[in-house]
């Protein structure tokens, strides 16, 4: 991801003085047209739903054919909405799904579940419900580029029985985005309405009595701790409303440097190769791990490796964990020198972030034979 600046900050500087500004404008430039890109976007991926008429009854409700696709780092929403009626399980493709929360008021109600990295392909989403008439409606909606360790915030509730069912104080992070459903009694003279800077994803009710009005939107966030998400009615009756923000994948710039302490050496002597990783920000980094699995020209001896981390030589897998803005770990493997074989040995870096420079993630290291087929030299220089 790279740090564009603004094509017009040009036209701000005289001729005569930019010698002068420009380093000064450069640097607030940076600062604050920078700092947009120091948080990744969780994205959109797509959203359908589904409602039972008003009066039938039903002991479940369900969505088909939903394929919440292929993106990376995936979470998955179900939000049900019923009046007077509870909502006892939801599955995906028969797998349950986790409960998330559950707000009730009256006869209105709202039941959030989820599930993180949901399979592509097109499955069945369904909820079980107490048989009752009083409409039902469920919505499901998917989104890409999520943090899969810390995929949602604290899922936030409201109830109340005007006619501007509002949550307040949803906890968020730049780069988030809001996912919210409402349930109201009163659905005589229209549907609800979606409050400013929200986005639809689906209104239902029945204009010809008062049983069940339901409602969802999200909403981007580019700035801020928390938001609000509204709707509103011409009519004030009892409703429930529940949110969640999903959190983004970090933005940090993983590093792997790799040594080797003797380029140079012969055939059955020992050698170290020294790997290093550092996460440069300006986020912290989880699930970071390297590959490295030995090349057939060595044979391995013993390693060492730094903090709390492991290595696995067997496959290759050098399991760090979190590595926090700054933060660098090390780790030291022992090898002797076959005689033949492949000398390159390559190391890669990964982890639980949107990687903004990915040029340093994989380094190399190898070495040339001191007298080809040699052994141990009689003598030592």
């Amino acid at each position: 991801m790279k740090k564009i600046l603004h094509p017009t900050i040009k036209t701000f500087i005289p001729e005569g003085l930019s010698g002068l500004l420009k380093p000064a404008l450069l640097m607030l430039v940076l600062v604050v047209f920078g700092s947009l890109t120091s948080v990744g976007q969780v994205n959109f991926v797509n959203s359908t739903s589904t409602t039972i008429a008003n009066g039938t009854a039903a002991t479940s409700i369900s969505i088909n054919n939903y394929d919440p696709g292929t993106a990376a780092n995936k979470v998955m929403i179900v939000a049900v909405t019923t009046s007077r009626n509870d909502v006892t399980a939801a599955t995906f493709d028969g797998e349950p799904l986790e409960p998330l929360g559950n707000v009730v008021n009256g006869n209105s109600r709202v039941v959030f579940f989820y599930m993180v990295d949901p399979p592509a392909g097109s499955a069945t989403i369904s909820a079980t419900l107490v048989s009752d008439n009083r409409g039902f409606a469920m919505g499901v909606a998917t989104f890409s580029n999520v943090d899969m360790v810390n995929p949602l915030n604290t899922f936030t509730l409201a109830t109340g029985s005007s006619n501007t069912p509002t949550v307040s104080n949803v906890p968020t992070a730049p780069g988030s985005i809001v996912f919210s459903a409402v349930s109201q009694d009163d659905s005589r003279d229209g549907l609800l309405t979606i409050g400013s800077g929200q986005t639809e994803l689906w209104k239902f009710g029945s204009l010809a009595d008062d049983r069940h009005n339901s409602a969802g939107s999200t909403k981007v966030i580019t700035s801020g701790t928390t938001t609000s998400m509204s709707y509103s009615h011409t009519r004030s009756s009892n409703w429930s409303i529940g949110a969640v923000s999903i959190n983004p994948v970090p933005i940090a710039d993983l590093a792997i440097t790799k040594n080797v302490n003797n380029q140079g050496p012969y055939v059955g002597q020992t050698i170290q190769f020294t790997l290093t990783v550092t996460n440069n920000g300006p986020g912290n980094a989880t699930l970071v791990q390297v590959e490295d699995l030995l090349p057939s020209g060595y044979i391995y001896v013993s390693h060492t490796a730094s903090g709390t981390t492991e290595y696995n030589v067997g496959i290759g897998n050098w399991d760090i964990g979190t590595l926090n803005y700054g933060n660098s770990e090390t780790l030291v493997i022992d090898v002797v020198v076959n005689a033949s074989g492949d000398y390159t040995n390559t190391a890669t870096i990964t982890g639980n972030v949107d990687d903004d420079t990915p040029g340093n993630n994989s380094a190399s290291a190898t070495i040339t034979l001191c007298q080809a087929g040699g052994t141990q030299p009689l003598f030592s220089n």
